[in-house]
């Protein structure tokens, strides 16, 4: 069989194990594009042949010979090229003003993410397909083709290599012009042009790209630059190529688009996707390299490295994993760069995998015994820490943690500020101003994207404005009538009564701060229900190294070990936010980088804090753990079967039918 996109995708059937996760599911989604669209093979011919009979390779020992494309490769061209069909798309005028919808045939790909590891040739691949619809009106008319990134530098890159392989053909030099100084490159023909650019200048206002590349995403904290970016594709014909290695920065644009791509070919959204295409080459996981090297069977290095053997060296990577394995500094660039598997930066205390958790039922909340944790913050400015609230249950026979994170922000902030000699108050949006200032989250203005207002609508973080405080007077009359401008001890005490009486629990103990919340402290004291004679409340402070060190490491053991479940995605990047050092005692320190948060780290270790009080202290630990014990045997197959759906349920406001001890 000669057609190339065919014998991929029936290597990938045929050998899954040779191939990711990710490469797997898309060969699956497009046998459902094959029956659904027509799949015009003489597209993918001619890219092919055209790149193969003009493009020259630049460098390496090849270098000056003509390009032979990898099966890899085509795969990708004939997956972007050969889909077509008639899809509704927005139409624009040649100035990108939106005209309306029309229903047309068209390419059906348009937005590409290729994640390969370093060394594979991805930006040398992506500029021979910058050249090719440079060269060819049909494939894009009168392309004017953008290279953007976080630096210009890194835009150059591809840039050069486009130069370089023109400048190679003395065929296609004679029509280009290359205007080296502003990193431009035009082909007058097809009315074609090249740009490269950055997201340190204002150079993407205005354009109106045929073809957009973005590359070395994983270097993007935010989204921001690539929203802006994307928001200028106003043809119905573009395509946008997203190029890059894994990296280290959590919770940033590459991990908003993995997770994209994981509910689109996990088919976890309400309606499919066929736009969208992901060539996403990485390897499982960190044992399986580590394996790999120590068995000498590495053809699973392919996963990652589709073109070892041929622009990867065999010996060159055992090299790098070798060196990796004798000095652990080398870890976390050799993994993300030559591998493809997230890291956090060598200053987090909590690995990747430590930081991740797997996602579960919050139902099993409902008439169970849970531990609380606290971390309080007024949050009064957008520079404030955030509060963070976490309930837990525990597997007594097989330590798993189920824990329920929320964070609160208000709705509002007051800024004084000085005019004319006199102090004003201006009322502003917090969630705008908070996303703002914090490091890792989303802030976009021109299209009103806001990072805590996305938590927010997942159900991560809980801002507190004035129809939350309606809900809760209603519940439980005008003394929860709470401030709408920052974050109170009484707000959160109503807040905990919600809860309590939405899910029935028992409150087994509650970890918190007292020096933060002193009254919440009195509070709970007063008012939970002990249920093992003892205080309810364990004060846990992260100064207090003798009790905190041991909850931090143990914290750390258990999380390697996989067994926390979590729905919140701000907690995974708070705990990638946690930087640690010892002091001259060998005690761990925590430390803030400049406006990130480890809120939910606090909160979380005030929980575990808890826990282990209850089920180690001298006097009725045993007898307590024993209580935990007989309570999961007793409701074990309710609990399984909660636990055995993937359904993530949301707290929602609801009617008050039992008294809450914490409105007493």
């Amino acid at each position: 069989m000669n057609n190339p996109f065919i014998q991929y995708i029936k290597d990938v059937e045929k050998n899954p194990h040779n191939y990711s996760k990710q490469i797997c599911q898309q060969v699956k989604l497009q046998r459902e594009m094959l029956k659904k669209y027509d799949f015009l093979e003489e597209k993918g011919d001619k890219v092919v042949k055209w790149i193969e009979d003009n493009c020259i390779l630049t460098e390496g020992e090849n270098a000056g010979q003509k390009v032979k494309l990898m099966l890899w490769q085509k795969w990708i061209i004939y997956s972007i090229f050969c889909f077509y069909g008639n899809l509704d798309v927005e139409e624009f005028d040649e100035n990108g003003k939106y005209i309306g919808n029309v229903n047309k045939y068209v390419r059906i790909v348009n937005d590409v993410l290729i994640m390969v590891a370093s060394g594979n040739s991805k930006t040398t691949f992506v500029a021979f397909i910058v050249l090719y619809v440079m060269f060819h009106t049909k494939v894009l008319p009168a392309p004017k083709i953008y290279i953007g990134s976080n630096a210009y530098k890194q835009s150059r890159i591809c840039f050069d290599v486009v130069k370089n392989i023109i400048k190679r053909n003395r065929e296609l030099e004679i029509h280009t012009t290359i205007r080296q100084s502003i990193g431009e490159i035009e082909v007058e023909e097809t009315n074609a042009k090249l740009l490269a650019m950055s997201s340190t200048g204002d150079n993407y206002e205005g354009i109106i790209p045929a073809l957009l590349v973005i590359d070395e995403i994983h270097a993007m904290t935010t989204s921001t630059y690539a929203d802006n970016l994307r928001k200028s594709t106003k043809r119905s014909d573009s395509l946008i190529f997203e190029i890059t290695t894994d990296g280290t920065i959590r919770g940033g644009y590459l991990d908003q688009r993995k997770e994209l791509a994981s509910n689109l070919l996990e088919n976890k959204t309400e309606e499919k996707d066929y736009r969208k295409f992901f060539a996403i080459y990485s390897q499982e996981s960190e044992e399986e390299v580590f394996d790999a090297y120590r068995s000498g069977d590495i053809a699973v290095w392919q996963k990652s490295n589709p073109a070892l053997s041929i622009a990867v060296s065999v010996d060159g990577l055992k090299n790098k994993v070798r060196d990796m394995m004798n000095d652990n500094r080398l870890k976390v660039i050799t993994l993300t760069k030559n591998f493809n598997i997230p890291q956090n930066p060598i200053t987090s205390f909590f690995s990747e995998v430590e930081c991740k958790t797997k996602p579960f039922n919050e139902d099993i909340f409902y008439n169970a015994p849970v531990f609380l944790g606290l971390d309080m913050a007024y949050t009064r400015n957008p520079k404030n820490d955030l509060t963070a609230f976490s309930m837990m249950i525990v597997n007594p026979f097989t330590n798993d943690e189920y824990i329920k994170d929320i964070y609160f922000l208000p709705k509002w902030w007051e800024e004084e500020v000085r005019e004319d000699g006199q102090l004003v108050v201006r009322t502003k949006d917090m969630v705008i101003e908070k996303s703002k200032v914090d490091t890792n989250i989303l802030y976009n203005p021109k299209q009103a994207r806001y990072g805590y207002q996305l938590y927010a609508d997942r159900g991560d973080v809980v801002i507190v404005d004035e129809k939350l405080i309606e809900e809760l007077v209603e519940e439980f009359g005008e003394q929860a009538r709470c401030d709408t401008t920052g974050i109170t001890e009484d707000f959160v005490r109503f807040y905990i009564a919600h809860l309590e009486l939405k899910y029935n629990w028992t409150i087994c103990k509650f970890g918190l701060d007292p020096n933060k919340a002193y009254k919440l402290k009195a509070f709970a004291e007063t008012n939970i229900v002990s249920t093992d004679g003892k205080n309810p409340v364990i004060p846990f402070r992260m100064e207090d190294k003798k009790n905190s060190n041991p909850i931090i490491l143990s914290t750390k053991d258990i999380r390697k070990q996989g067994k926390v479940f979590c729905n919140n995605k701000l907690t995974e990047l708070h705990f990638a936010s946690a930087i640690a050092k010892e002091d001259n005692y060998g005690n761990i320190i925590f430390t803030n980088q400049y406006l990130s948060r480890k809120d939910g780290v606090i909160s979380q270790l005030a929980c575990r804090s808890a826990y282990n009080v209850y089920t180690t202290n001298k006097h009725t630990g045993s007898d307590n753990l024993d209580r935990l014990k007989a309570w999961w045997r007793e409701n074990e197959e309710r609990l399984n079967g909660i636990l055995a759906t993937s359904n993530i349920q949301k707290s929602k406001m609801g009617k008050v039918k039992t008294r809450s001890n914490w409105t007493w």
